[in-house]
Order: structure tokens, then sequence, then C-alpha cells
């Protein structure tokens, strides 16, 4: 019998760290945009043999067709908001994980002399821990990352999520934030514009420019709020500029996780 002592090797993956939104991003923005495209032009109930295939059905009193054209591309871009979010929070989760790891092993490639079942019992308990999180309690654990871009923005965003999954997005006293109480939400879009005599044009599809003049890109934060009792519902344009806010905090957080030595 061998007496030589085993070893483990635990390896650090930042890019698994992102991993998690970046896949809901790619999907969301696949999923919602084709749903729309789908329905788009579609003046009534498409042909289906789908219905063939259920031999009891439920009836119920349909909404006219643009009706629920409309109700459709609303649920579609709810529906993948709340993905976002919960991909943002799958990554905070694995943020959390490797920092956790990173500081037991003091942030160095050493051994560390231990043993399997202190490992397996380490781990355990940090899954157990951190899968029980909430999106604010996770920033609150990332935190040795630093201040971290755009924090604010995604905790609004998290605030309407929970109001969406909870109160069938009806906005209630839980879910205000401001002192108008109002449940407001801030993110972040491109913003592509020129100077003119008038101050910064933002240019857009067929936007003529009133001159010759340098086009300039930059960030610009956008906000809507949402009176006690009404309902959040979102544009396909926000729904885009809400995945820009999210592919730059998470970018944000690769870019701080620490390296080992």
């Amino acid at each position: 019998m061998s007496d030589k002592t085993p070893e483990v090797k635990i390896t650090l993956q930042p890019d698994g760290v992102v991993a998690p939104i970046l896949n809901a991003l790619k999907e969301c923005s696949q999923t919602v945009l084709l749903g729309h495209k789908a329905v788009e032009n579609l003046s009534t109930m498409p042909e289906t043999n789908l219905e063939n295939e259920i031999f009891f059905k439920l009836e119920f009193p349909y909404d006219a067709f643009d009706e629920q054209k409309k109700k459709y591309k609303e649920w579609l871009i709810t529906r993948g908001f709340q993905d976002l979010v919960e991909g943002m929070k799958l990554s905070l989760i694995e943020a959390y994980r490797y920092l956790s790891v990173f500081e037991w092993f003091g942030g160095t490639s050493q051994q560390k002399k231990t043993t399997v079942e202190e490992v397996n019992k380490y781990f355990d308990e940090l899954r157990k821990d951190s899968a029980k999180q909430q999106l604010p309690g996770l920033l609150d654990k990332v935190r040795p990352l630093g201040q971290l871009q755009y924090e604010k923005h995604i905790l609004s965003l998290n605030r309407a999520r929970r109001c969406l999954v909870h109160r069938n997005g009806i906005v209630t006293p839980e879910d205000v934030n401001t002192p108008e109480n109002t449940l407001k939400i801030i993110w972040i879009r491109y913003f592509l514009f020129y100077e003119s005599d008038d101050g910064e044009e933002e240019l857009v599809k067929n936007h003529r420019m009133k001159k010759s003049a340098a086009v300039m890109l930059k960030i610009k934060q956008e906000e809507k709020a949402f009176q006690l009792g009404e309902k959040i519902t979102f544009t396909y344009k926000e729904f885009y500029e809400f995945m820009t806010t999210f592919h730059h905090f998470a970018i944000d957080i690769g870019s701080k996780l620490p390296k080992i030595k």
C-alpha cells in the first residue's frame, strides 16, 4: 500500500463566473426576438396540428387576435427579463463561490494541507449558503471586488422582477423605492449622437443630419417610474437596453475577479 498523500487539484475559472449571465443574454435575445418576429405580421391565428394532439381541451373566451398578440409580446419580454435577472443571480453565486475558494487558499497556488472530508464539507456548505442567497445579499458577498459598475441599476431591475413574479407586475407599497412612492428602475443604453447648434442630437434610423459633424458614442442612463397600482410593462427597445446593462455589469465583475498568484 502506498503512503503517498492523495492530492486534489482545484481550478478557478473566471470565465465560469460570467458564463450564466452571458448564456442568458444569448438565449433571451434570440427567443424574445424570434417570438416578436413570428407574430409581427400575423393577422389571424395560424393553422396548426398542435391542437390535434390534445383530446380533452379547455375552452376559454379568447381575446381578439390583436389583443392576444399584444399580450404575447408583453409576456415574452417579461419572461425574458425575469430570465436575465436569474442569469445575473447565478453569475453572482459563482462569483461568491470563486471569492470564497480564493480566500480559503489565501490567493495563492500553494498546496493546502487538509483532508478529503474537510474539502467536501467546505464545498457542501458553500454550495448551500450561496444557493439560498438573494440578489442583494449576493452583492454584499462579493463586496471584496470593490464598487461594481451599475450595481444600483441591477438592484432596481431586480426590484421590478420581484414585483412581476410575486405581484403579477402590479406595483404595491412593498415595491416602491422613491420618496414619491413610485417604483423607479434605471438602466443604461448606447447613445449615438452628434453635436448640432441645438446640442446633442441622437442618430436613429432614417435620421438626417443637419450638418456635417463628428459622430460620437456614449453610455446614457435611462429611467422609468411606475405608480402605485400601475402594471409594469416594458417595450422591446427597453428590454434590449436592459441586456446592455446586464452585459456591462457582468464584464465588470469578470474584470475584477482576483487572479491566483
